[in-house]
């Protein structure tokens, strides 16, 4: 199903029983269970604190966890952490400041009791003058009993956003 941002922000194709919340460029999406979905975000910190950093500076394997349980998901665990030193070496000139990259493989239980995998990029841009620092996440996840089965819609969903400059 074709969804566009209330803003105009962006637009994507989801499955039609997908929710769907979405602004300023940012995008949440996924099954009223929570067992998969896509995600396009940022955040300034720490989520629960309604971007207002509430700890300190955290690498991005740190990070997913706390994202993950802010928005109800249960038990999670980082399984692989690979560093993106390209994206590490193009944060100074892209975003003007220096940034911790990685990609990661996370398993939990999401907040319906659906037992997730999940594959995300997280950029940490690192603190600035005033010691505020943010977070840039892109991912998708699903069932882990059967990921491999639904992989190939969640790639779609994923190539389908479409950002309005």
């Amino acid at each position: 199903m074709a969804r566009r941002a209330q803003d105009g922000s962006l637009s994507m194709k989801t499955p039609e029983n997908w929710n769907f919340l979405a602004a300023k460029g940012r995008v949440i999406s996924g099954s009223p269970d929570g067992g998969m979905g896509f995600i396009f975000t940022a955040f300034a910190g720490n989520p629960m604190l309604q971007g207002v950093i509430g700890i300190r500076f955290l690498p991005p394997d740190r990070t997913l966890p706390l994202i993950l349980t802010g928005f109800g998901h249960r038990n999670p665990q980082v399984v692989s952490n690979t560093p993106d030193r390209a994206t590490m070496a193009q944060c100074p000139s892209q975003a003007g400041n220096r940034c911790d990259a990685a990609d990661l493989l996370a398993e939990w239980t999401s907040k319906g009791g659906v037992e997730c995998v999940g594959a995300f990029k997280l950029v940490n841009l690192l603190p600035g003058i005033t010691g505020q620092w943010s977070s840039i996440i892109a991912g998708i996840w699903g069932p882990k009993k059967d990921f491999s089965r639904y992989y190939p819609a969640l790639e779609e969903v994923a190539a389908a956003l479409a950002i309005n400059d």
